[in-house]
């Protein structure tokens, strides 16, 4: 065979070569059951078989008929480099696992195994209603019903497995409030957000220790009268912090050039000048009638008439002082006013209708609501 025939043999074989391991790469791209050892060996015989016949291309032709140049050395070199390769393919199959590549370049039996190893730890809602059924038929109403069971108690598997409330999370304490509700500029101001001081103040808390929970049922925070996906639509109401990071006064004056946003008084002018001269007139109105944001367009407006959401505000405690809001002895109260119903759920604006909004027969309907 001549020098030529013997240069291009060399290139077609090395050419042959790459095109099977780039074959190998697209085949086993998915499952990767022979992971990339394979094509860059035979990617590297590939350049070494192309380099070899370009370099006898380019070698210059003998300068007298003598003997032919012999490559027979080389036999020996590729005759070892493939019985290494044969041998690193045996070994790999040999210590690959069969479930190998199944997903991805993992064991497909190492989910199986931590499956039978590791039981689930979270066990979802419906675990909870077979043992907690009316917490969570008020949780399912209220504002919280987004709000799986184990966010706030943690993973029931041992509480659900041996139905022992040590087993599970009851954190009573004010930061496990806050983990969701402390005032942050990067929440949307639609969320419900506190500052702890700033409220204690206002209610006149005298104990910083005290709980939420002392005032706020978490299963029920707003007690509703029925489920919140049934209180009306109602269009976007946007606030300052909405827009404005950091704690903006809603009552702030606007420049005459500020855009124009949805609120209360579009609507509902006649009612908003009568509240504001009314007790409650310092107090925005989406502090009663409050507006849960569904989408970037509506909320649900929440008209609440259960009087456990007045008394979150005017119910008498022994944390509270002098200098608070008014307040009154529930179900006490009741009695002390002679009033024609002692039931609980007796409605606070039964009585005080004329505090918030005027007499009855004076405030305008809105789409059939009141």
């Amino acid at each position: 065979m001549g020098r030529a025939a013997r240069g291009w043999l060399l290139v077609l074989s090395g050419l042959t070569v790459a095109g099977l391991a780039a074959l190998l790469v697209y085949a086993d791209r998915s499952h990767a059951r022979y992971s990339l050892a394979l094509p860059i060996v035979l990617a590297a015989l590939a350049v070494g078989a192309i380099a070899a016949g370009v370099s006898v291309l380019k070698s210059p032709a003998p300068a007298s008929a003598g003997e032919p140049i012999s490559y027979r050395h080389t036999v020996r070199l590729f005759a070892v480099l493939g019985g290494g390769l044969l041998a690193a393919l045996a070994a790999r199959s040999l210590a690959v696992p069969d479930s190998f590549g199944e997903r991805g370049f993992f064991r497909g039996d190492a989910r199986r195994e931590a499956m039978v190893a590791r039981a689930p730890r979270l066990q979802g809602s419906a675990s909870c209603l077979e043992c907690h059924k009316f917490q969570s038929q008020i949780n399912a109403k209220d504002v919280h019903r987004t709000v799986q069971c184990e966010d706030c108690h943690g993973p029931g598997d041992a509480h659900a497995k041996e139905a022992k409330s040590d087993n599970i999370v009851i954190d009573r304490s004010r930061d496990a409030c806050l983990v969701c509700h402390r005032l942050l500029s990067a929440r949307p101001g639609a969320f419900a957000q506190v500052s702890w001081r700033d409220h204690f103040k206002q209610m006149g808390v005298t104990d910083d220790k005290t709980a939420c929970v002392a005032c706020h049922d978490a299963h029920e925070p707003l007690f509703l009268e029925k489920p919140l996906a049934q209180a009306r639509l109602h269009p976007l109401i946007h606030r300052c912090r909405d827009c404005h990071t950091g704690k903006m006064a809603e009552a702030a004056e606007r420049p005459a050039d500020h855009p124009q946003i949805f609120e209360c008084a579009y609507c509902h002018a006649a009612v908003a000048k009568d509240f504001d001269r009314r007790p409650h007139g310092d107090i925005k109105c989406t502090t009663c009638h409050l507006f849960i944001k569904e989408s970037d367009f509506s909320g649900r407006i929440v008209l609440n008439a259960d009087p456990r959401f007045c008394l979150l505000c005017h119910a008498r405690t022994a944390f509270r002082n002098d200098q608070a809001v008014a307040t009154i002895e529930w179900p006490k109260h009741l009695e002390d006013v002679k009033a024609e119903s002692t039931d609980d759920d007796t409605p606070c604006t039964t009585c005080h209708r004329a505090v918030l909004h005027g007499e009855p027969g004076a405030r305008p309907r809105v789409g059939g609501h009141p």
